[in-house]
C-alpha cells in the first residue's frame, strides 16, 4: 500500500461539524428513540428484530513525511438492521447502512485505520450505490448484509451477502482470505460483508465442516472456493483449511483453546500462486500464535507474534511491494517479515475500560503504540478516545528506513449510539 498521497492537499485539523451535529441531536432525542423493536411468536417458531447504529469516527492525521500536510476527516456510518426468522428452518439478516466520509484525504494509509467502510467495495452483486463522490465527500450507502439461511438437522445454508471470520488471531489473520480486518483498524464490529454462499455440516457434537464459494465479480481468477474442517478434542478446537483464493492455492490449520485460564490460540497459511512470478512471490507461509490471561484484578494481557513470508527484510525492499494485488485487496497489510503485538486492558470502572497496544516490527525496531479510552455513556451509547503514535524512522532521502515510521501520527474520538 502506497502510504504517500496521491495528491498534496489537507487540513490543519480543521474537522468537519455535519456528523458532530447529527450524534449531539441524537443525544437529545427521547429515550424510546433508541429502543430496538424485537418481536417473537407465542410458539417461539417466528422472531423479527429492528436495531441499528449511528457512528462518527473523527480523526486528525499527522504525517512527517515530506509534502504532507496535516489532515482531518469524519468517517459517520449509519446502519438500519433487520433480523428474523420464519419457522425453525428459514431465517434472514438484512442490513442496510450509509457511510459519509468528509473532509476526503488523498492518503491512502486512512483506509488502514477506517477500513472498508471509507472505500469502495469490489463484489458481485449490485447491492452499492454512491449519492456524491467529490474531493470533500464520499457519501455511500449499501446493503452489507443481505443473506438468507435454510437450517435443516445436519446442514446449514446461507446464501448472499455475509460475514465470514476464519481467523483466530487478534491482530493478524493469515486464515481470514475473504475479509480481514486490518491490524490497526479502529472500529472492529462489524466486518464488510462477502457475497457468498456457504454450507456447515455438523458431524456430531464435536465436529463440523464448512464449504464457502464466494466471488467480488463474474471472472473465475476473481473468486473463492475453500472448504475448512474443525473437531474438539478437549478444551481445544483442531481444524485445518483448504481452497482456491483469487489465482493461489493455500492450505493451513488452526487451533484455538485454553490451559489453566491461559488463552492459546494460532493459524498458518501455506499460499502457493499459480499465475506465475510476475504476479509476486510464488510460494510463501504466513502464521500467528498469540497467548492471553487475565488476571484477578481484570487485568488482561494479550501477546502475539505473527511470522509474514510474503514482506521483505529490509525496508528499502517495502515499496516493491506497495502495490501488490494482495495489498490492493486488503489480504496483507504490513511489508515486514516478522511482528510482535501486545495488548494491555484494564476496566477501571464498569463504565471505563483503557487500552494498551503495541506493535512492533521486530527487523526494523519500529513500533507503533496506540492507547484507548472507552466510556460507557448508557446501554446505547459509548465514546472513544484513542490514538496511533508511531516510534522509529520513516524515510531519510527518498529510502525506507522503517514501516511504522512511515505511518502518520493518528488521534480520533469516535461516539457510538445503538438502538
Amino acid at each position: 500500500m502506497d502510504l504517500l498521497p496521491a495528491r498534496q492537499r489537507g487540513s490543519r485539523f480543521r474537522l468537519p461539524h455535519a456528523s458532530v451535529l447529527l450524534c449531539f441531536s441524537a443525544l437529545l432525542l427521547p429515550r424510546l428513540t433508541w429502543a430496538a423493536f424485537a418481536y417473537t411468536s407465542a410458539s417461539g417458531t417466528s422472531a423479527l428484530r429492528l436495531s441499528g447504529y449511528i457512528k462518527t469516527l473523527a480523526l486528525g492525521l499527522r504525517q512527517d513525511l515530506p509534502g504532507t500536510p496535516d489532515t482531518a476527516l469524519d468517517l459517520t456510518r449509519a446502519r438500519f438492521m433487520v433480523d428474523g426468522k420464519l419457522g425453525s428452518h428459514f431465517s434472514w439478516s438484512v442490513h442496510y447502512e450509509h457511510a459519509a466520509l468528509f473532509q476526503r484525504a488523498d492518503v491512502t494509509a486512512t483506509g488502514l485505520f477506517t477500513g472498508s467502510a471509507a472505500t469502495r467495495r469490489h463484489s458481485l452483486l449490485p447491492l452499492d450505490w454512491t449519492v456524491q463522490d467529490t474531493n470533500d465527500l464520499l457519501w455511500r450507502h449499501e446493503l452489507d448484509r443481505l443473506a438468507f439461511r435454510v437450517s435443516l438437522p445436519t446442514v446449514e445454508m446461507v446464501v448472499g451477502r455475509q460475514a465470514i471470520s476464519w481467523g483466530v488471531g487478534r491482530f493478524w489473520n493469515p486464515l481470514d482470505l475473504f475479509r480481514a480486518f486490518s491490524p490497526v483498524e479502529i472500529d472492529r464490529e462489524y466486518k464488510a460483508g462477502v457475497d457468498a454462499i456457504r454450507f456447515e455440516w455438523a458431524l456430531g457434537s464435536f465436529s463440523q465442516i464448512e464449504m464457502v464459494y464466494a466471488a467480488v465479480s463474474d471472472e473465475f481468477a476473481r473468486q473463492s472456493l475453500a472448504v475448512k474442517g474443525r473437531k474438539t478434542v478437549g478444551n481445544f478446537d483442531l481444524g485445518g483449511m483448504a481452497g482456491k483464493f483469487f489465482r493461489d492455492i493455500v492450505i493451513g490449520p488452526f487451533l484455538d483453546g485454553e490451559v489453566s485460564g491461559v488463552g492459546m490460540r494460532g493459524e498458518a497459511t501455506l499460499t502457493h500462486n499459480t499465475a506465475g512470478r510476475g504476479q509476486g512471490q510464488r510460494t510463501f507461509l504466513r502464521g500467528v500464535a498469540s497467548i492471553d490471561y487475565r488476571f484477578a484484578n481484570g487485568l488482561y494481557t494479550l501477546l502475539e507474534y505473527y511470522f509474514n513470508g510474503f514482506g521483505k527484510e529490509a525496508p528499502a525492499d517495502y515499496p516493491a511491494l506497495f502495490h501488490t494485488e494482495r495489498v490492493r485487496r486488503g489480504e496483507i497489510f504490513n511489508f515486514g517479515r516478522q511482528y510482535l503485538g501486545g495488548l494491555l486492558e484494564y476496566e477501571f470502572h464498569p463504565l471505563v475500560r483503557g487500552d494498551v497496544v503495541a506493535l512492533w516490527n521486530l527487523l526494523d525496531h519500529s513500533v507503533l503504540l496506540s492507547p484507548l479510552l472507552a466510556v460507557s455513556l448508557s446501554d446505547e451509547a459509548d465514546i472513544r478516545l484513542g490514538a496511533y503514535f508511531p516510534l522509529g524512522t520513516g524515510l531519510v532521502g527518498s529510502r525506507v528506513r522503517s514501516e511504522f515510521g512511515l505511518y502518520p501520527q493518528v488521534y480520533y474520538l469516535q461516539l457510538r449510539l445503538y438502538f
